[in-house]
């Protein structure tokens, strides 16, 4: 592994320089790169497959991820994950009001509004039940003759 190390240590010099003006405003000198480098020589072999890639272009990949990693630059890998970009509910809410409020006291709860919606049905219903009934609708008075039944004239056509 040393040998290979040190058939490699130019590249991983170059690439560490270049990164270091990055690494700087996270802190990471050159000497932490090439030590990061140096682990991501260990990945690299375990990765490479021979007469797929040359070494050197896995190499220089792990040796991207891992730097992108110590400078505190964020990899397609990390951005997609939900863990980093989450917030605790316990955080403060910002906004105006002198409450001090939490953010998870801001978060609507559909179960609370489900809740009341059944309250509020219960309500109704029970309402409905305990209304005083009046009793069968009446039928139509007519007060033509005829006893309370329409008059209903019918009519013949001839076809």
């Amino acid at each position: 592994m040393l040998a290979l190390w040190e058939n490699v240590r130019r590249f991983a010099w170059k690439q560490a320089n270049r990164w270091a003006a990055v690494g700087i405003q996270a802190g990471v000198t050159t000497e932490d790169l090439l030590q990061v480098a140096f682990l991501a020589l260990l990945d690299a072999v375990q990765r490479w497959k021979p007469g797929e890639y040359h070494f050197i272009t896995i190499y220089g990949t792990a040796l991207k991820a891992a730097f992108s990693e110590a400078c505190g630059l964020r990899t397609q890998r990390a951005q997609r994950d939900p863990l980093r970009r989450a917030v605790s509910l316990d955080a403060p809410a910002d906004t105006s009001d002198e409450d001090n409020s939490d953010l998870g006291e801001l978060v609507p709860d559909p179960a609370a509004s489900a809740a009341f919606e059944d309250v509020e049905r219960r309500d109704r219903a029970q309402r409905l039940h305990n209304r005083p009934c009046m009793g069968p609708p009446e039928p139509p008075r007519h007060t033509e003759g005829g006893g309370g039944i329409p008059n209903i004239t019918a009519t013949r056509t001839r076809t």
